[in-house]
């Protein structure tokens, strides 16, 4: 079963979907809501055509039947997306592009759904999460410390031709 399916099944107070790009305007709210993320590789805001990007943006070796990018939406306002890429950068791996969720989203559901997609990856197979956040972005790295993700090492992230400094941390499932 797909992994939208599934959380879609698990996460009561909400639906979710897989995006398409006929999401791209409610994708590109989400993400203007954001500027200080992307004030780490962007030397401007953030533009429909690259929120669009995030749909398909893949990182080196990846595949595109290994992309998922989710919806997480309570009634028709879209709340959260999840930008997830299994068996990455190994198998019974699992990358987590980005977890983002609208500035007004309250913490404890934003924990729940992540607590909720952990169990259905562990369910699935998955051995570990991985996933990168800005130096500097200290809200986002207490977060995923909180949930007991530790770093892996620290580096400097390509997307084209933007670059941003950033911590590499996992969590194992097993």
């Amino acid at each position: 079963m797909e992994l939208a399916t599934l959380l879609d099944q698990e996460l009561s107070a909400f639906s979710v979907r897989e995006l398409t790009t006929d999401d791209g305007d409610l994708i590109f709210q989400l993400q203007k809501q954001h500027p200080d993320y992307f004030d780490n590789f962007l030397n401007h805001s953030v533009t429909k055509k690259e929120a669009l990007m995030d749909l398909t943006d893949l990182p080196r070796d990846a595949m595109a039947d290994q992309k998922t990018y989710l919806g997480i939406f309570q009634g028709h306002t879209l709340v959260a997306t999840i930008d997830i890429i299994i068996d990455y950068p190994l198998p019974q791996m699992v990358w987590i592009g980005r977890f983002m969720t609208d500035p007004k989203f309250p913490q404890s559901a934003r924990l729940d759904i992540y607590q909720t997609l952990e169990r259905i990856l562990k369910a699935t197979g998955a051995q570990v999460v991985q996933l990168a956040v800005y130096i500097g972005e200290t809200s986002e790295e207490a977060f995923w410390r909180a949930l007991d993700f530790t770093e892996k090492k620290r580096t400097t992230f390509m997307r084209g031709d933007m670059s941003g400094n950033v911590i590499i941390l996992q969590k194992s499932l097993v």
